[in-house]
């Protein structure tokens, strides 16, 4: 039988390892701080003209932070934190669904804010971009006519 050496905690007695809430209030956190943004557009529809107005985003941040009993700053990097990860989970799943892809192949995440957040999905739609290509062919076809 090999004799295993044990660590200090063991030998104190406090190799017990103590459980921590830490993700659960994280993920309540999380939840309400999607909630609460949820309910003002203002704060993630770039359509909209009063996103551009600091002063209404402050307001609204401000109201998130004490509806949700954060600060305002903790609230603004609990949701920037969220949309990094919404972003994320969003790539994967529009790169799974490739040319041909079959749907057992499409990625399905499995994080847990991922359908609360699906309501910033359409303010993150590519713009309708103009090809460089066919933009430089009217300048020229314009200048040396």
């Amino acid at each position: 039988m090999v004799n295993k050496r044990k660590t200090k905690s063991e030998r104190n007695g406090k190799h017990k390892k103590t459980v921590r809430n830490y993700a659960k209030q994280d993920i309540e956190q999380s939840r309400a701080v999607i909630e609460a943004v949820s309910k003002r557009p203002s704060l993630w529809n770039k359509k909209l003209d009063s996103y551009k107005n600091r002063n209404v985003q402050n307001d609204g941040w401000t109201a998130i932070g004490s509806e949700v009993g954060l600060p305002t700053a903790e609230a603004k990097a609990v949701w920037k934190n969220l949309l990094n990860s919404y972003r994320t989970y969003r790539s994967k799943v529009k790169k799974s669904k490739h040319s041909g892809a079959g749907a057992s192949e499409v990625y399905v995440p499995r994080w847990f804010a991922y359908e609360a957040m699906a309501f910033v999905e359409d303010t993150m739609e590519d713009a309708n971009h103009q090809d460089t290509v066919c933009i430089i062919y009217v300048w020229f076809k314009y200048m040396y006519v």
